[in-house]
């Protein structure tokens, strides 16, 4: 928990900066299911992935700050994962195992993506230091990913 961001100037003088935020709990839950060297593309390994997470809102209605969203949130996300082995061919185009520069040839060549929606559950906020803040707060944030993977 986060209980204060006060700041101390150097002249002696203190800005105070309440937070009094709140512990809280998150459930995480997730899951791959991986198909190795399928008889159609025998140099490839391919993954499926799916999560969920449940946070609960920390920061209390006296001291919310639009800047932060906060609010219970549902976060489901899905992924897939594409690896490729030396011998295989990226895009049929080249083989995996000379993706490398020089002497450096990979064994492995993979690929990530993910997305994951965070669906904030819609909060009204009352009684807050700053009244101009009060009123209701409906949120959502997406996120993506992509990665790339060389093992030697």
């Amino acid at each position: 928990s986060n209980r204060n961001l006060d700041v101390h100037l150097t002249n002696g003088a203190l800005l105070p900066f309440p937070q009094n935020w709140q512990s809280t709990y998150t459930i995480m839950i997730g899951t791959e299911y991986r198909w190795l060297r399928l008889a159609s593309m025998p140099d490839w390994d391919i993954a499926l992935r799916a999560g969920y997470m449940n946070q609960q809102a920390q920061i209390p209605d006296r001291t919310f700050n639009p800047g932060v969203p906060s609010a219970n949130t549902h976060i489901p996300s899905v992924g897939i994962g594409l690896a490729c082995h030396e011998n295989g061919s990226f895009l049929g185009l080249v083989r995996c195992g000379e993706l490398g520069i020089g002497p450096l040839k990979p064994k492995l060549f993979a690929i990530d993506l993910a997305y994951q929606a965070g669906l904030y559950e819609v909060r009204t906020i009352a009684g807050n230091q700053n009244p101009t803040v009060n009123g209701r707060y409906d949120s959502m944030v997406h996120v993506g990913s992509l990665s790339l993977r060389f093992n030697y």
